[in-house]
């Protein structure tokens, strides 16, 4: 007869499965941070990488000595230069408002900070102890567009596509609600389908991304903010359905009718399906009524109706029979 294990036998397994748990999680998790901290890096230096690639096509962000000029990562994503990156730390996208700084720092400025990149005089950096401090977070500047309900930090609209489409007025107001729309850099960047536009068309069904981004300078500090506000262009128009008015068809000529016959439509989607009601008895003398539908993607309908007359051969007319 087999023994099994006794209780003392199983409690001193699961103390020393316990004990190598114990043992191996600091390893584990310093594997673990030290994978998160690399990937960290790794997106930090695309940033700054992205930063330098903007200022040479842009130079006028290139600053005097030892004065900063400043960039948002919504700038460098929106442009072209990188594309949205995760934060491993956070598991979650990097702020559009991530701030970088360019600053001429010369040739003779040794550089040991892990969030900026030296190249030739100018030293590019992501502002990331700045952003993180609750003065930065308390003074960010507040973005508004005119006429739209702001939910969170964005908006939305639904426009239809037989409409045009309005720009809004954008105001910035500081922590003590004082316009300073004048005091500050505003890059304004449209998204369309992951590529950049330089406007709002109307006539094309989908979402549109403008892409708001502040930056406030005042005295020594910068502050930035980033909105997005999202312009859906529904489709409202209603698919264009083509019927024959009316068909005449000989009784007993043909053992099947399709009602498709001459039947088409169009959308401005590219898609579209065509139902119909009505039954033809090709046996039987008679005129018959047939409605059509015609349904897109979004839902809009056209309906339109067609005759078709059956008729015996000593009835028929010759240019009118099938």
């Amino acid at each position: 007869m087999k023994k099994g294990f006794t209780l003392i036998e199983l409690l001193g397994v699961i103390a020393l499965l316990f004990l190598l748990y114990m043992v191996a999680l600091p390893a584990v998790l310093k594997v673990i941070n030290a994978g998160e901290k690399t990937v960290h890096d790794i997106q930090t230096d695309r940033i700054l990488n992205a930063a330098y690639d903007y200022s040479l096509k842009n130079v006028s962000v290139l600053s005097d000595k030892y004065e900063k000029s400043y960039i948002t990562l919504s700038e460098l994503i929106v442009s072209g230069y990188v594309d949205s990156l995760v934060d491993p730390k956070t598991n979650k996208p990097f702020p559009y408002d991530y701030l970088i700084s360019i600053e001429n720092v010369g040739s003779e400025y040794k550089n040991t900070d892990s969030y900026s990149k030296k190249v030739g005089d100018y030293l590019y950096k992501i502002e990331y102890d700045l952003m993180n401090n609750q003065n930065y977070i308390n003074n960010k500047p507040q973005m508004y567009l005119e006429g739209l309900e702001k939910i969170g930090d964005s908006y939305t609209s639904i426009i239809s596509s037989e409409d045009s489409f309005a720009d809004k007025t954008l105001t910035v107001y500081d922590k003590d609600d004082n316009d300073i729309t004048d005091d500050v850099k505003i890059f304004k960047n449209i998204v369309f389908d992951n590529s950049p536009v330089e406007s709002v068309d109307t006539s094309k069904i989908g979402i549109y991304k403008i892409n708001y981004s502040v930056i406030y300078e005042n005295g020594n500090e910068a502050y930035a903010n980033n909105l997005v506000w999202n312009v859906v262009i529904a489709d409202t128009t209603p698919p264009v359905l083509t019927v024959p008015a009316s068909h005449t068809y000989q009784i007993g000529i043909s053992t099947y009718l399709d009602l498709l016959d001459g039947v088409s439509c169009t959308d401005n989607s590219g898609k579209c399906s065509i139902t119909h009601v009505g039954t033809v008895d090709i046996d039987t003398e008679g005129t018959y009524v047939i409605t059509y539908s015609a349904t897109d993607d979004a839902g809009n309908v056209s309906t339109a109706e067609s005759v078709i007359n059956m008729v015996s051969n000593s009835d028929s007319s010759g240019d009118a029979t099938k």
